[in-house]
């Protein structure tokens, strides 16, 4: 990418991987085998997208901020391997998006923001017949929400 990046609005609780490392573990922990479609939400400045390209040969990935929508369309725009999809997630009819690419079952992979990272785990739910399984990297507090025993202050 060349020019100025946009930086992280906290609107959308942005907050950009950038470390190698970090983005070769996700899609390593994610076991994706080449082929295989990845809906991948909230691709940011495309760095993860880079990735689960190379391994999985196609990704959708839905990004809601228009800056960042012209930046993805300009880095990966030739790109036949991706495909990006200016769209809320939540307000995103995922049966008819995936369902419309005929490629089966989908693996879903995202850098969740806090703030809404149980809004996108609930709607994911509706549509487990169209995924496969979904990868996430949470903050913490999240996970502890989730793993936290019912009825109490955690």
């Amino acid at each position: 990418m060349t020019g100025a990046l946009p930086p992280p609005r906290k609107r959308y609780g942005q907050n950009f991987l950038t470390d190698l490392n970090v983005l070769n573990r996700i899609v390593t922990s994610a076991g994706i085998l080449p082929g295989e479609p990845v809906l991948e939400i909230g691709p940011g400045r495309g760095a993860l997208t880079r990735q689960l390209a190379e391994v999985a040969g196609r990704v959708v990935a839905v990004e809601v901020d228009r800056e960042l929508v012209t930046l993805l369309d300009a880095e990966f725009g030739a790109d036949q391997r991706v495909e990006i999809v200016p769209s809320d997630i939540l307000r995103c009819d995922l049966a008819d998006l995936l369902q419309s690419r005929e490629e089966g079952r989908w693996r879903v992979v995202a850098n969740l923001p806090y703030n809404i990272s149980t809004p996108i785990l609930f709607h994911l739910l509706k549509y487990v017949d169209h995924i496969k399984d979904q990868h996430f990297m949470l903050q913490k507090e999240v996970v502890d929400r989730m793993v936290a025993k019912p009825c109490t202050s955690d």
